[in-house]
């Protein structure tokens, strides 16, 4: 990432620090919005539970090996994945593959991920999603009400926009 990177501030963040940051925010974030490229050329949409975010961005989810969104990244590994709070967000663009590393799995494997395979780690249908990350923009504001009132003073002072928070992309 470089100075001219930065979005919304004055201040450019190095690269190090803008990347902690994001992975912060994922780390923070469980539950996302994974989009993938459908056989016909359009985007469809799930929400899926990242198990696993690795300190350069990359992430691992576990899902099913007969599920559209597995079929969808066999045929077209370009995903995207949508993580938001009430106030952080992340868009993060990489190629995603499909694995079967037994080991991985048991490592990431956890009590809620029992709802979804009768036999557990080892049930057939058991499909290990691995996100690699090529470049990911992340909005970290100061929450709802800070936001709001940020915005409504910025319209009663005529100050230009209102500082709602930092964003900043980072090359991955």
């Amino acid at each position: 990432m470089t100075d001219d990177d930065r979005t919304n501030a004055t201040d450019p963040v190095p690269h190090d620090e803008a990347l902690a940051t994001l992975v912060g925010h994922m780390e923070d974030i469980r539950t996302v919005m994974v989009t993938t490229v459908t056989a016909d050329g359009s985007l469809a949409s799930r929400p899926m539970t990242v198990q696993e975010v690795e300190p350069n961005g990359n992430l691992w989810m576990i899902g099913s090996q007969g599920s559209d969104m597995v079929a969808e990244i066999r045929a077209d590994d370009r995903v995207n994945v949508s993580f938001a709070d009430s106030s952080d967000f992340v868009s993060l663009a990489g190629r995603a593959r499909v694995t079967r590393d037994l080991e991985k799995v048991k490592e990431l494997w956890d009590r809620p991920t029992d709802a979804w395979f009768e036999d557990g780690p080892t049930d057939d249908d058991v499909a290990l999603v691995q996100v690699d990350a090529d470049s990911a923009q992340y909005w970290d504001t100061p929450g709802q009400v800070a936001t709001l009132v940020a915005m409504l003073r910025s319209s009663v002072t005529d100050d230009g926009n209102p500082d709602i928070g930092d964003s900043a992309e980072v090359e991955l």
